[in-house]
């Protein structure tokens, strides 16, 4: 994801001459190709923070379009705070992206965060795909608006729209289609919703797979045509925190819905030997793999008589 992410950026900057980089020569041996290629609009970051900084804002204020990427977490926000703070709340285009590292496997800034913080100004973007990665960071490019693209060190997903549709800011993208239930998967939990909608379909059930990879602003309109298209919805969220994306999509499901909805969220559980299980939030002192975990889900609707109102439940 992080290679096709630096193409992407790198098919940017040979577009656009006004687009500046700012990134670390040192730990990500692809910006050599920057150094060599863009002499002029490669900024090495390897310099404190305050010059790397104070060159941003230099830029921004010139009207340039800035890309940074960083690993270290203790500085994005003020960077942004600052910036918004001494340019004011008029539009320009900065688009920071978290590259992970050893320390820091989630990327440099956790979406959580910013959610509970609620950075004025700024969209979070989770890609989950080879695919959205790229498309999503030349549609951040053309919004001329501030973004911050998360990204973390497990592999992208392997999944293509039938379609060849490229993702939207701001909406859900769906890559299969079902009637009953929406299994969404944010950044690279997409590919655990897409087994379990494979699994749901083994039981008859017709299942979507839907991606959300917009964290920030959360828009309602495309959420609530999800919310009442479908009897059923699962969330399944790469972040195992207090914070975590899946219980604020399930509140804003629970406080928006008309009908009896079924909702359950599950977030990954990694153990000693860094395997990752899905934990249900329904099952606290129980840790469940994903295909007993959709099993478990199947049998306690069977199991509880729960039969939400969509007609496409009623089979005969």
């Amino acid at each position: 994801m992080i290679t096709t992410l630096f193409t992407a950026i790198y098919d940017l900057m040979h577009k656009n001459d006004h687009l500046v980089c700012i990134g670390s020569a040192v730990h990500n041996v692809e910006f050599e190709k920057f150094l060599s290629d863009f002499p002029s609009r490669f900024i090495d970051s390897s310099h404190k923070e305050t010059t790397v900084l104070s060159l941003c804002m230099a830029l921004l204020n010139k009207n340039k379009a800035v890309i940074v990427c960083v690993p270290m977490p203790q500085f994005v926000t003020r960077w942004y705070e600052q910036i918004v703070n001494d340019l004011g709340y008029k539009t320009f285009q900065i688009i920071i992206i978290g590259l992970p590292s050893n320390s820091l496997p989630w990327g440099s800034f956790r979406p959580e965060l910013a959610l509970a913080q609620t950075i004025p100004n700024l969209s979070i973007l989770a890609p989950a795909t080879k695919q959205e990665c790229s498309a999503l960071l030349f549609s951040a490019f053309l919004a001329r608006r501030p973004f911050y693209i998360h990204l973390n060190t497990l592999q992208p997903v392997s999944l293509e729209p039938k379609n060849k549709e490229l993702p939207a800011l701001f909406e859900p993208f769906t890559y299969a289609q079902g009637s009953q239930i929406a299994c969404i998967g944010i950044g690279s939990a997409l590919e655990a919703a897409h087994i379990v909608k494979t699994n749901l379909e083994a039981y008859g059930y017709s299942a979507s797979t839907i991606s959300i990879h917009t964290l920030k602003p959360l828009k309602k309109e495309p959420l609530l045509r999800i919310l009442h298209t479908y009897s059923a919805i699962f969330v399944f969220d790469e972040l195992d925190s207090p914070l975590e994306f899946g219980k604020i999509l399930g509140a804003f499901f629970l406080e928006n819905a008309l009908k009896q909805i079924v909702f359950k969220s599950f977030a990954p559980v990694h153990d000693s030997e860094n395997e990752t299980s899905v934990q249900a939030n329904q099952y606290p002192n129980k840790k469940l793999n994903l295909r007993t975990c959709t099993l478990e889900i199947v049998e306690t609707l069977i199991r509880s008589n729960i039969i939400p109102t969509h007609p496409s439940w009623n089979k005969n």
